[in-house]
């Protein structure tokens, strides 16, 4: 070969040798970004169930507390109401018993006898 045809493949293949290299190391560079890409993918997905799983924990603890001041506060809502209703049974329980002492005397003799104030009869309809 002629020394200048040989210089002028050596001028073409020593481009084409770093070019290969330089393609090489395109592919490993491709090939790592593509690794992290999906450990990145697979991080997002187990930090979204993460997510997930804490608002559902916050959910549930919101809810129990919720629960728990509604238990809390009924009974103290519920007390007054439970107190009239109980001086209504004690007040109906009274009316009964003089009603039924009375009329067990003959004091009654088919008069109606008018139920405590405040305090309607049950009608037997």
């Amino acid at each position: 070969m002629k020394p200048e045809l040989h210089s002028l493949a050596d001028e073409f293949v020593q481009p084409a040798r770093e070019h290969i290299a330089l393609i090489r190391q395109l592919g490993r560079v491709q090939l790592r970004c593509s690794e992290q890409l999906c450990a990145q993918a697979r991080e997002v997905e187990r930090l979204r169930a993460q997510v997930m799983r804490l608002r559902a924990a916050v959910i549930v603890r919101e809810t129990q507390l919720a629960w728990a001041r509604e238990d809390h506060a009924a009974p103290e809502q519920g007390l007054p109401r439970r107190l009239t209703l109980a001086s209504r049974v004690a007040a109906w329980l009274a009316w009964m018993q003089d009603h039924l002492r009375k009329r067990s005397h003959g004091a009654c003799h088919r008069a109606r006898m008018a139920p405590p104030t405040g305090i309607e009869p049950v009608s037997s309809a």
